[in-house]
């Protein structure tokens, strides 16, 4: 799988409360693989075309 790791700035998580800090892997520009996402809550785990996705804890 083709994946980079970035900073939200080229990394898109789509979901609005965990919109803020994006540290992990991408794809197509979209948070993909294993992150972790903070904004209002907190996601830690899998993710898929920018939402969480599969495993994860989410902190709300």
């Amino acid at each position: 799988m083709n994946y980079s790791h970035a900073q939200q700035t080229n990394c898109t998580v789509k979901m609005k409360e965990i919109q803020g800090t994006y540290e992990g892997d991408c794809k197509d520009g979209k948070a993909s693989g294993k992150g972790n996402a903070i904004g209002e809550d907190t996601y830690e785990g899998n993710f898929k075309n920018g939402y969480p996705d599969g495993t994860g804890k989410y902190i709300g």
